[in-house]
């Protein structure tokens, strides 16, 4: 049982999770910090076993009127003031080649020790050395497991504790949250002491949708009558686009980059049991066409993007179909692309020329005169 574990347990159980609504998570390493910063107001709360403030008390390191017990119980039979439930503390086992005489004797010797028994029976002195009041039988750990496997400290399937060695592995994002990388979740070295661990941003939250599909327009080699200025200006394109809601406007023969991002990415997929996107195709036409796959850093965390490049080819609203290898539906298919032909402007070729269907000027053959092309059609 680490020094947190009960305070999150119980935090969390009144609807605040330390790893997503407070501002900064700090790790000392050493309970009397931990009391020494919120008696100085370098912290704001403080988690720590029920006699610490006691001990620093007696210590004259401090004293009770710079403490607040929060949710503190009433409970005339602890000495102690304290906030969670009680848990049971540290064991004592033996170890299978230890004979059960052995075992049973020092366990008897033990629960003799007493901090309040006469000084003659010399069985209080190592109680009182060690800072305990007695030893008793073992309590029942199956709440404590149970209270754990909440929190993400148990795995219930090897029937052990988990001891991270590093903090980030003692983070558990809750539903709806992902972890994030270190550079993002530790805090700025400003706000932490030296020999502290900070953590300012340890969860991010999932966004929704997890897949976001949009289109832009990609290098495209226009035809020299094409104007390309009147393409710019009237192409549009939807920032995420919608089912069955117009995706971008285009011109025909303008070349179209589509691209899937995954806003959850593969690793937080994994974590959170969630399917992987897999193969990701777009219907082009009659064609499936087969995206491919770009690792990406979206918002600080890595994740994956799908992209294709295709050109309009058809003039009126078409309907562009996106579907996945592994995720049943995807929420944003089907997708309409709205394609015009492309606004032309005026060509002149010189004198004794005429213009060709791609753009060039030719020479006329003999007896015929020059072609001129203007804006929107042909004179």
């Amino acid at each position: 049982l680490g020094a947190m574990q009960l305070q999150q347990a119980h935090l969390l159980d009144l609807g605040l999770n330390i790893f997503t609504d407070v501002k900064q998570i700090t790790f000392t390493g050493n309970q009397n910090k931990i009391v020494q910063d919120v008696h100085s107001g370098w912290a704001d709360v403080g988690f720590v076993r029920t006699d610490m403030i006691d001990r620093s008390v007696a210590a004259n390191k401090t004293k009770w009127e710079y403490f607040r017990v929060l949710g503190s119980v009433d409970d005339p039979d602890f000495p102690f003031a304290y906030t969670t439930a009680f848990t049971p503390e540290w064991p004592l086992a033996s170890l299978p080649h230890v004979p059960p005489a052995v075992a049973e004797a020092i366990a008897f010797a033990l629960m003799r020790l007493d901090r309040d028994a006469a000084s003659e029976t010399g069985l209080a002195e190592p109680a009182l050395l060690g800072s305990y009041a007695t030893w008793v039988p073992a309590m029942n750990y199956q709440g404590l497991m149970g209270m754990l496997q909440r929190i993400g400290y148990y795995d219930v399937n090897n029937r052990r504790c988990l001891r991270p060695s590093q903090v980030m592995d003692a983070v558990t994002c809750p539903p709806g949250y992902v972890k994030q990388l270190p550079e993002r979740a530790f805090c700025n070295p400003d706000l932490c002491k030296e020999d502290y661990t900070c953590l300012c941003h340890p969860c991010a939250r999932l966004r929704d949708p997890a897949l976001v599909l949009t289109a832009a327009g990609g290098a495209t080699s226009w035809n020299p009558r094409v104007n390309e200025s009147a393409v710019t200006a009237m192409s549009a394109y939807s920032p995420a686009c919608e089912q069955m809601q117009t995706c971008a406007r285009v011109s025909v023969g303008q070349r179209l980059r589509w691209q899937v991002v995954d806003q959850v990415g593969e690793t937080n997929r994994a974590q959170i049991n969630a399917p992987q996107v897999g193969l990701v195709e777009l219907k082009w036409g009659s064609e499936w066409v087969a995206m491919t796959r770009e690792e990406m850093i979206f918002e600080g965390f890595p994740t994956q993007r799908y992209v294709v490049e295709v050109e309009a080819e058809e003039t009126g609203t078409v309907v562009v179909q996106i579907r996945s290898s592994n995720l049943q539906t995807l929420p944003m298919s089907p997708v309409l692309l709205s394609s015009e032909p492309p606004p032309l402007q005026e060509v002149l070729c010189p004198a004794g020329e005429e213009l060709r269907d791609d753009g060039s000027c030719v020479q006329c053959p003999a007896g015929q005169k020059a072609v001129v092309v203007q804006e929107n059609g042909i004179a």
